[in-house]
C-alpha cells in the first residue's frame, strides 16, 4: 500500500511537470509567433517629403469611385474629387468620419449596436452637415461653428426611438 501511494505521488508530481513544460513551450512558441506579426511588413522607404516627390511611380490602376463617411456608421457620401491628409481623406473642411454619435456618458454608438443608424444619410451643402432619415425632420450642423468652437457639437435627439427601429 505504501508503495502504491509512493508511485501516485511520483506519477502525480511527474504529470504535473509534463503539463507545466506543455503549456510553458506553448507560450513561448505562442510569443515568437506573435511578435512576427507585430513586425509591420510595410517599409518606409521614403523618409523626407523630398525623396517622395523625386521617385518613380507606376501606374497601377484607376480609381473609379471614392467614398467618404463623415458621420461614423452612417452612409456614405460619393466624391468626384477629394483631399487627403494626414488623418484621411477630405472634402472641403469635412474629414471622413469627423463626427460620430455618443451616449450621453460619451460611449461610440456604432452600426453593429444601432442598425438603423446607417439608414442616416448625410449631406454636405456648403457649410452645413444635413442628416437624413426617412420620415423624421432634416438635423443641420453648422460646420462654421463647430470649427469656430473647436470642441465637440452636442445636439439632443428627441427621436432617438428612430434608431431602435429594424
Amino acid at each position: 500500500m505504501f508503495l502504491q501511494q509512493a508511485i501516485d505521488q511520483k506519477f502525480s508530481v511527474l504529470t504535473v511537470l509534463v503539463a507545466g513544460i506543455v503549456a510553458v513551450s506553448a507560450y513561448y512558441y505562442w510569443m515568437q509567433r506573435n511578435k512576427k506579426r507585430k513586425q509591420s511588413p510595410v517599409k518606409l522607404q521614403f523618409k523626407t517629403y523630398d525623396e517622395l516627390q523625386k521617385a518613380e511611380w507606376e501606374h497601377v490602376g484607376k480609381v473609379s469611385k471614392i467614398w467618404i463617411y463623415p458621420v461614423k456608421s452612417c452612409a456614405g457620401i460619393p466624391l468626384k474629387n477629394a483631399q487627403t491628409s494626414l488623418l484621411g481623406l477630405m472634402d472641403g473642411s469635412v474629414r471622413d468620419r469627423s463626427f460620430a454619435f455618443t451616449t450621453e456618458r460619451g460611449a461610440l454608438i456604432r452600426g453593429a449596436m444601432i442598425g438603423a443608424t446607417v439608414k442616416i444619410k448625410p449631406l454636405l451643402n456648403g457649410n452645413s452637415l444635413i442628416l437624413k432619415y426617412p420620415d423624421v425632420e432634416d438635423l443641420s450642423v453648422d460646420l462654421e461653428q463647430v470649427e469656430a468652437e473647436k470642441n465637440e457639437a452636442t445636439i439632443k435627439l428627441v427621436t432617438i426611438n428612430i434608431l431602435y427601429e429594424t
